[in-house]
């Protein structure tokens, strides 16, 4: 009977690699497809942001036939050292820093925050912020009737 387990167990590890094999394969066909669309859309979708002055955001441009839908997230960083300085220099003046941000191991200011800050404060902390585009999400439409 131990035998026969043992036998059936290596059987199914050797098809077990096999379709490890092919779905290293497919995945890699898979990797190349997607390469090839963003070549292919690459050109329209930079023309329409760069039309609609939008580094972020969501465009929609036709490609081919097809409406492509090209979402890029907004994601804010924030300098630290100068956080921490703005930190002291806001204490200095005898205001509450925690009123305009969080501290833990880092510094943070809530975007939702920083837009109701007043002007003068906004500029202050605008030294610190840094927008950088998040992952691109793309959708495609392929009944697309304009």
């Amino acid at each position: 009977m131990l035998k026969k387990l043992i036998e059936r167990r290596d059987a199914i590890n050797a098809t077990l690699a096999e379709i490890n094999a092919q779905a290293a394969a497919v995945l890699e066909q898979l990797t190349e497809v997607e390469e090839s669309i963003k070549i292919e859309i690459a050109g329209p979708v930079a023309e329409a942001r760069r039309l609609a002055a939008k580094d972020t955001g969501t465009v929609d441009v036709l490609v081919q036939g097809v409406m492509v839908k090209h979402c890029v997230d907004k994601r804010v960083v924030w300098d630290q050292e100068k956080l921490a300085a703005l930190r002291a220099r806001i204490a200095e003046y005898g205001d509450e820093p925690d009123a305009y941000m969080r501290s833990k191991t880092t510094y943070s200011v809530p975007e939702k925050d920083y837009k109701f800050f007043p002007e003068p404060v906004r500029a202050i902390f605008a030294e610190a912020r840094e927008i950088k585009a998040g992952t691109p999400k793309i959708t495609f439409d392929l009944e697309w009737r304009g």
